[in-house]
């Protein structure tokens, strides 16, 4: 910044000495003393030149004025306006800034969101619903399988209670819980799946049966790749979008070798 005020003033001091030269030219004989010491005219003084009148011209600031511009007077120096590097390079990511969305399952695309590549979009937008025949029928099996648990749940408390005052058999009691064991197996098993396509078993009836899903974003970012659209059978080893992140976004530049040194020094301010 010192540098740019320095430049300055000595442009306003070459420019004061021009205007002032051309303004004190006299030829021989004018009646003028050309000696050494140059004598100093205000603005306002005229003097009879052959009868010609003559005003001084050139560019005057007084102390005030120069301190209000921040006109410093410096030593010449050599500084460099403008300089740059010339370098090649790419954008680089990391692998855990791309993400492809995929359905889940098979089915059917429907209620596509209005989204075109460039776009940014947030972690669990929705980007369209999935609809699957089987979808319904697995929610279907989680309701049986529970409610056939419930029942033999209370199987084995009564053939306990049975075997307990001697009127049961052991056998009985066995199989029972035998049968317990394989229904909660079933049950945690179909609730591991609906949890994995995006449905809670938390207040799953009969009557809250989905018959579609939501396919979400992953991840926080912009969109640089859409397929999919409306009535589109989707499969599951099919991507549907691509997202990138630009948090972790990198320059990946190759330098000349004769250029490190100027790039290690911009690079560090």
């Amino acid at each position: 910044m010192n540098h740019t005020k320095y430049f300055i003033a000595i442009i306003t001091i070459l420019s004061l000495l021009v205007f002032s030269s051309c303004g004190h030219k006299h030829t021989e004989g004018d009646g003028h003393n050309h000696g050494a010491e140059e004598s100093t005219h205000s603005e306002d003084d005229e003097h009879d030149h052959g009868g010609e009148e003559q005003h001084e011209e050139g560019l005057h600031l007084s102390k005030a004025q120069a301190k209000t511009i921040g006109l410093e007077f410096g030593t010449l120096s050599s500084i460099k306006v403008n300089d740059f590097v010339k370098a090649t390079g790419s954008l680089g990511l990391p692998p855990n800034a791309h993400s492809s969305v995929s359905a889940k399952t098979n089915g059917i695309i429907k209620g596509t969101k209005k989204f075109v590549e460039g776009d940014y979009i947030k972690k669990g937008a929705v980007i369209a619903y999935l609809e699957n025949a089987d979808l319904i029928i697995t929610q279907q099996d989680y309701l049986e399988a529970k409610a056939q648990l419930n029942l033999k749940r209370l199987e084995v408390e009564r053939q306990k209670t049975l075997v307990e005052s001697n009127a049961g058999v052991t056998k009985n009691l066995q199989n029972a819980q035998a049968e317990v064991a394989v229904l909660d197996a079933k049950t945690q098993g179909l609730a591991k799946q609906l949890s994995f396509l995006g449905i809670s078993t938390s207040n799953l009836s009969p009557s809250t049966i989905k018959q579609q899903i939501a396919i979400v974003a992953p991840m926080s970012g912009y969109i640089s790749k859409i397929n999919f659209h409306n009535g589109m059978y989707a499969q599951s080893s099919i991507s549907l979008m691509d997202i990138i992140s630009s948090e972790h976004l990198h320059l990946e530049l190759d330098v000349f070798e004769k250029d490190i040194a100027q790039y290690q020094e911009r690079a560090k301010d």
